[in-house]
């Protein structure tokens, strides 16, 4: 359904347990594959348990970078937030266990004169809303489809770190 290409940063094997779904086995560092349905559980602040609740206030601009702006984009669970920048060929940023779209600013900003680039907030953290679901790596892998969905991204390069980068393995299996 997407075309991808995935770059993906090293993920520890103590995230094993939670990147990995059924349909999407993932090998640890050592080569053991791991099957985990687990609920991730935030250590960003907003999500406990693996339930969170509520809505960020949406900026126009970010203050770390006044040249990105803050969109959003609706989706199934809720509103994710997401800044766009460029022009070329699509490439999307996901941000890892606990992290933002903030992990992407330097990229963002060295990036932006040769490739259109998307960052997201998954839903439940940064900008994006925070609804009373739980979070497990299906959520982010369909929150990413629908993101690409929405701005009618049909195929993209897609960079993951840690958790996200678990996500970007999945979206291309799947």
């Amino acid at each position: 359904r997407c075309a991808l290409q995935i770059s993906v940063t090293y993920t520890p094997a103590c995230f094993a347990d939670l990147i990995a779904r059924e349909a999407c086995h993932v090998g640890d560092r050592h080569g053991a594959r791991r099957d985990t349905r687990r609920v991730v559980q935030s250590g960003y602040g907003h999500a406990r348990n693996g339930r969170v609740s509520g809505t960020a206030s949406i900026p126009e601009r970010f203050e770390w970078d006044p040249t990105l702006p803050c969109r959003t984009a609706q989706l199934d669970v809720g509103t994710v937030a997401y800044t766009a920048i460029g022009s070329g060929p699509p490439v999307i940023f996901i941000h890892g266990y606990g992290d933002t779209l903030f992990t992407w600013r330097h990229q963002l900003r060295d990036l932006r004169n040769e490739l259109q680039l998307y960052a997201l907030d998954l839903i439940g953290y940064g900008y994006s809303d925070q609804p009373p679901i739980e979070y497990t790596v299906d959520t982010f892998i369909s929150c990413v489809r629908q993101f690409m969905d929405a701005l009618e991204i049909k195929s993209a390069t897609v960079v993951g770190s840690s958790l996200g980068g678990a996500v970007a393995l999945c979206l291309a299996k799947t």
